[in-house]
């Protein structure tokens, strides 16, 4: 069928796709104003954003320029510290001078520690006797620990020792057939 343009159903439709058309327009519009706007409002952003990147620049270098300047001054006063105590110094030296030529006083002024020339004495009996209790309670120790080692070898049967047993109780029985072979 051939439809007129006049036609009821074609004005409809054509009204429709008008009116689609217009919409779909408006909704863009509508969204170009809304992404330009946030456009503006990022550029906004950055603009805060780049003002506050120079003022924490400015701030560094402030505080950069703050640091240096706060080195000079504890150098300055370190200096002022060693000059202050110079002068005490020469003041102390110039008022023990100035007491001795009056009064004829005999005054001694302390040198600085040095070091000895020669060594001080080792303290050898302090080592000698440290030595000789050391010596008495491993030997004692190890008389005892020998001992106990040798009750429980004879006690317990080969297959109840741990191996630190077996191997003192191995050592042991060596030292007896020594002792047997080549008595004293």
């Amino acid at each position: 069928r051939n439809y007129s343009p006049t036609y009821s159903e074609v004005v409809d439709i054509e009204n429709r796709l008008a009116a689609t058309e217009e919409k779909f327009l408006k909704e863009i519009e509508d969204i170009i104003a809304q992404e330009e706007t946030s456009i503006k409002v990022l550029m906004s952003q950055e603009k805060k954003l780049n003002v506050a990147m120079d003022s924490v620049r400015v701030a560094i270098k402030k505080l950069s320029n703050t640091d240096y300047e706060l080195t000079q001054i504890s150098r300055g006063i370190e200096d002022t510290r060693e000059l202050y105590s110079m002068l005490l110094r020469q003041r102390d030296n110039a008022r023990l001078s100035m007491e001795k030529a009056q009064h004829g006083l005999r005054v001694l002024t302390v040198s600085p520690p040095t070091v000895p020339l020669h060594h001080s004495r080792p303290k050898r009996r302090l080592g000698l006797i440290i030595s000789l209790v050391t010596g008495f309670l491993l030997g004692t120790g190890s008389a005892f620990v020998l001992e106990f080692v040798q009750m429980f070898a004879a006690d317990h049967p080969d297959g109840d020792l741990s191996t630190f047993q077996r191997v003192t109780a191995a050592l042991l029985s060596k030292e007896h057939m020594q002792t047997e072979v080549h008595p004293n």
